[in-house]
C-alpha cells in the first residue's frame, strides 16, 4: 500500500494513502455540511476532493501549511477532525463501502472492500496531534508511529 507524508510546519508523518484518501473526504463531507462562508473553504473543497478521487500512489497533495496558518483554521480544523472521530466511533452509517465507491474516493478502479476503522482513526487523531504540534516527527523518521492506536 502507498504511502504520502502529511505535513504542517516543518512536520508530519508518513499515512497509508487509502486512509488518508479516506480522511480527505470526510473533512470535504464535513467541511461542506458548514457554510462556506469564505474563499478558501471553497479552494480547499475543490484540492481535496481531487486530491481524495484521482487516483495518487503515494504523495497524496494535501497541503496544510497552505490552508491552514493561522490560528482560527487550525483550531476550526482540529474541531471537525474531533467530530469525525466522534462519528466513525459511534455512527456504523458514517464510513460506509458503499459511500467512499460512490464517491471515487482512492480514484476510478479503487474498490474498498471493507472498512477498517483503525486505520481511518489513526489518520484523523494523527491529524489532530500534528495541529496540536504533539507530532515533532519528519519524513526520514523512523516509521514506528504506524503501529500507533488512538485511545478512543
Amino acid at each position: 500500500m502507498a504511502k504520502s507524508y502529511i505535513e504542517h510546519k516543518g512536520y508530519g508523518f508518513w499515512m497509508d494513502d487509502s486512509f488518508l484518501e479516506g480522511v480527505l473526504y470526510l473533512l470535504v463531507k464535513e467541511f461542506k455540511a458548514h457554510p462556506l462562508e469564505s474563499e478558501w473553504k471553497t479552494g480547499l473543497i475543490e484540492h481535496w476532493t481531487f486530491s481524495y478521487s484521482a487516483g495518487f500512489l503515494g504523495c497524496v497533495p494535501v497541503n496544510l501549511d497552505r490552508y491552514f496558518q493561522d490560528e482560527d483554521k487550525v483550531m476550526f480544523i482540529v474541531s471537525i477532525l474531533r467530530s469525525i472521530v466522534q462519528k466513525i466511533n459511534t455512527d456504523d452509517r458514517y464510513l460506509t463501502i458503499e459511500e467512499l465507491n460512490r464517491n471515487i474516493v482512492g480514484g476510478k478502479g479503487h474498490t474498498f472492500l471493507g472498512i477498517n476503522k483503525s486505520g481511518f482513526l489513526r489518520t484523523a487523531h494523527m491529524m489532530i496531534y500534528l495541529f496540536e504540534g504533539k507530532i515533532k516527527t519528519q519524513a526520514d523518521s523512523p516509521l514506528s508511529y504506524l503501529q500507533f492506536k488512538p485511545k478512543d
